[in-house]
């Protein structure tokens, strides 16, 4: 159970709200972008970061993968192409060879 002096959240929030406010007119392109960037992904406290530690430690295993820097620009460019990131299509050519393996026995 967690006790949060509300009071204070409040204040703190209140004058960040303000300073936003405030700044914001004043802010170049690039600040205003980081400005909402954090307001969207914020409340990324301890106690998620430490889930996020502890279920990666229990359900993931890294494999690490060298390839040349052509091969990688290769792949990279044929990931985007199908709106895809490196990670997804390793994944995704992975799956699809393991189903052709057993297919064929």
């Amino acid at each position: 159970m967690y006790i949060v002096n509300i009071t204070n959240t409040m204040n703190v929030v209140n004058n960040y709200s303000i300073y936003i406010l405030k700044n914001y007119a004043k802010m170049d392109l690039n600040s205003r972008k980081a400005l909402i960037m954090r307001l969207i992904y914020m409340p990324y406290n301890e106690k998620k970061k430490n889930y996020d530690i502890a279920y990666a430690k229990e359900k993931l295993k890294r494999i690490p993968l060298d390839v040349q820097k052509d091969k990688y620009d290769q792949i990279k460019e044929h990931a985007e192409k199908h709106n895809e990131t490196v990670n997804g299509f390793i994944k995704r050519a992975i799956d699809r060879t393991i189903e052709e393996d057993n297919k064929n026995g």
